[in-house]
């Protein structure tokens, strides 16, 4: 259950779902799925009113695969290997970002993390354009530039229901109504910030910076998985 979060989450979310009497079948592989039912390796099949796939599915790197492939590399979930510009490593023209990039630090795919991704493939764009005008227009690093570490932060609410969750900050966690709340908060601030509105903007602006000086300081990033 949600393997990438830390243990702690990772248990209370697994609490939360069998005191809500969810049958949890952990460490099986699935081999094939329907609208109906699901199949695992082990040939035991599971019959239902409705499947949802749930684990994510592979990124839509097919628009680069049908052009030359000697100017993408890809990875087994076809996800484009980039550099820490966030260019593709085979073409410095071209900058990926979000869930279909593949950067040599950490690949997680978190909302945060895609981004501050697409501030610096930005900036990498805008520097290439500018780059025969004036040597001042320098590329930025994905993430040392950003955050002055190695390491993005690991930062998530997840979701329990209406009412409850686990609110995550690294190695931190905090679980039950306080991270519902804060995912609202959260929510109706981005729409905010989104909108161009000034409160959204401060808050995020403040929010950013803190969480990034926070991981390389104080709450240093979990080990990777």
């Amino acid at each position: 259950v949600v393997p990438l979060f830390p243990k702690s989450t990772q248990e209370y979310a697994q609490r939360w779902l069998q005191k809500k009497g969810v049958r949890l079948l952990l460490g099986k592989s699935l081999d094939k799925w329907d609208d109906k039912s699901c199949q695992f390796k082990d040939g035991t099949i599971l019959q239902a009113d409705a499947v949802y796939v749930c684990f994510g599915g592979k990124p839509n790197s097919k628009p680069a695969s049908t052009q030359n492939k000697s100017m993408f590399t890809m990875n087994g979930r076809k996800s484009l290997l980039v550099d820490q510009y966030l260019s593709c490593s085979n073409n410095t023209n071209i900058f990926s970002c979000g869930d279909v990039a593949y950067p040599p630090t950490e690949a997680l795919a978190q909302g945060f993390h895609a981004e501050i991704q697409g501030i610096v493939a930005a900036k990498n764009v805008l520097a290439t354009i500018h780059s025969s005008i004036s040597i001042n227009n320098r590329m930025t690093r994905y993430p040392h530039d950003i955050c002055k570490s190695s390491r993005m932060p690991l930062v998530y609410v997840l979701s329990l229901g209406k009412y409850d969750g686990v609110l995550g900050f690294n190695n931190i966690t905090i679980p039950g109504s306080i991270a519902a709340i804060f995912k609202w908060i959260l929510e109706y601030t981005k729409v905010l910030q989104m909108e161009g509105k000034l409160l959204g903007r401060l808050i995020w602006k403040f929010g950013d910076a803190a969480a990034l000086f926070l991981s390389r300081t104080i709450v240093r990033p979990p080990p990777m998985p």
